[in-house]
């Protein structure tokens, strides 16, 4: 991003409606901060809460695109062009409601939250008329329960439902992709009186759904399932164990993926304890392998260092290797290493610093399994027109290097009403690319050529107003 785009950006940011949906970082106790409660008291058990968030966000590079991509017309070079970088200020209005009845026996949880996103073609009136669709509504919704909390078995389930744009998938394709996730899980965890030994079985299906009719050949489905047990030898010490086992089926590919089911399984052991009052550690590594028409054994591993200073001061450092399956590829492969710092001062303002480098090696391709593929599909009836498609791929490998850094300040005006003012920078470099050829022959005839690249660079400002209640 050129250097006088910055001061620009800050100067829209400090003198319009400038506000981001997220909740205030100083409320997070995760972070090594204390928490004041808040919210309408409805009866001795009973809370609800309200959350409200007015929210802008500039984003220099809304599709994630590569300045590298392409579309050539082979019949009319006048047409043709190369991708470039559409920034725009997106607006976003996000209220909520909690509910929560917490006994001795039971807790109860439910959450709404909507965010309605309006591109405002700030940069450009033309990317307004050409993104205009991309204004919608997004929700999210929770429901949880928990039963028999104070006894030696416990159960828990959880169902989540949401609609949004930005896929948790690695990315089917550049730019933005509504879907609906629905997410439900079901639990029994079970431990001894003492809280040393504990075993937790649970099980969940996922559903997602892409609402784009080009994409509907991603749905999936997926059974998951695992076994995680954990033993306290010493009152802060414990070693644990988990297994996971992931079923995907892709139910809408018919003859688009080569091979439609992905069965990921791991198994890994592990320690976690606090060596000393400030510093604790969590150590673990095991076994995966992809069964599938590709086989894949790997390794995975995991390895966290907090150093927690006190309430205002957090430290983490972390390491994880994971195998997950996703929609065009058969599986992927991460290395991710990560840092989060924590600040807090006068007990109103927060300093935040993530950052992450993350490493993805793919599996085959089960879209186009072969480097060089052509597709025929037979004469129109009305028209006799034939397409013929031919796709050719960098290899049938894919590797991808991500860097994330992530700087945030917020301040609580109030415990309940907050500013919070954030960057993200985020770059994805691959030699990977690949180059469709679509020729029509009939009536209309046409012959062009994409060539897509998955390398970009984005950059993205959010100052934010939260008042949660």
């Amino acid at each position: 991003m050129p250097m006088l785009v910055f001061p620009r950006i800050v100067f829209m940011f400090m003198t319009g409606c400038l506000f981001l949906w997220t909740d205030i970082l100083c409320g997070a106790e995760s972070e090594g901060v204390a928490v004041q409660q808040t919210g309408f008291r409805l009866s001795e058990t009973a809370l609800l809460n309200l959350h409200l968030s007015l929210a802008s966000e500039y984003d220099t590079n809304i599709n994630r695109i590569s300045e590298r991509s392409t579309f050539v017309d082979n019949f009319d070079p006048s047409r043709n062009y190369t991708f470039s970088d559409t920034g725009d200020l997106i607006i976003r209005f996000a209220p909520a409601l909690r509910a929560k009845i917490d006994d001795r026996e039971k807790t109860l949880g439910m959450a709404l939250a909507l965010s309605y996103d309006l591109y405002s073609g700030l940069e450009d009136k033309k990317t307004f008329e050409h993104y205009s669709t991309l204004s919608s509504l997004h929700f999210d919704t929770n429901i949880l329960g928990e039963f028999n909390k104070d006894g030696n078995v416990i159960v828990q389930a959880s169902n989540g439902l949401r609609r949004d744009n930005r896929p948790d998938q690695i990315a089917i394709e550049n730019g933005l992709h509504t879907n609906l996730f629905e997410d439900f899980l079901l639990s029994l965890y079970v431990k001894n009186t003492e809280d040393t030994l504990s075993l937790k079985i649970s099980s969940g299906i996922q559903l997602n759904y892409f609402e784009e009719s080009l994409f509907s050949k991603h749905n999936f489905w997926n059974s998951r399932n695992s076994l995680y047990g954990q033993w306290k030898f010493l009152p802060k010490t414990g070693a644990f164990f988990n297994a996971s086992f992931i079923y995907q089926d892709y139910f809408n590919a018919g003859d688009y993926r080569d091979e439609q089911r992905a069965m990921p399984l791991s198994v890994f052991v592990g320690a976690l304890g606090q060596l000393t009052s400030k510093i604790s550690l969590k150590l673990s590594g095991g076994y995966t392998n992809s069964f599938s028409k590709e086989m894949h054994h790997d390794g995975v591993a995991g390895v966290e260092f907090v150093f927690k200073h006190s309430q205002n001061t957090l430290l983490r450092l972390g390491y994880v290797r994971t195998l997950m399956p996703i929609p065009v590829f058969q599986y992927y492969t991460l290395d991710k290493a990560y840092l989060e710092v924590v600040q807090k001062f006068f007990n109103r303002l927060l300093l935040k610093l993530d950052a992450s480098y993350s490493h993805y090696d793919y599996g085959n391709n089960v879209r186009y399994p072969i480097q060089n593929m052509v597709e025929i599909t037979p004469p129109d009836p009305t028209t006799g027109a034939v397409k013929t498609v031919t796709t050719n791929q960098q290899s049938l490998s894919r590797q991808d290097h991500l860097i994330r850094v992530q700087p945030t300040i917020s301040y609580n005006f109030l415990r309940w009403l907050g500013l919070a003012l954030q960057y993200t920078f985020e770059t994805r470099q691959t030699p990977y690319y690949s180059s469709q050829q679509v020729v029509v022959t009939g009536a209309a005839s046409t012959d062009v050529t994409y060539t897509t690249y998955y390398d970009y660079m984005d950059h993205r400002v959010l100052l934010t107003l939260t008042a949660d209640y």
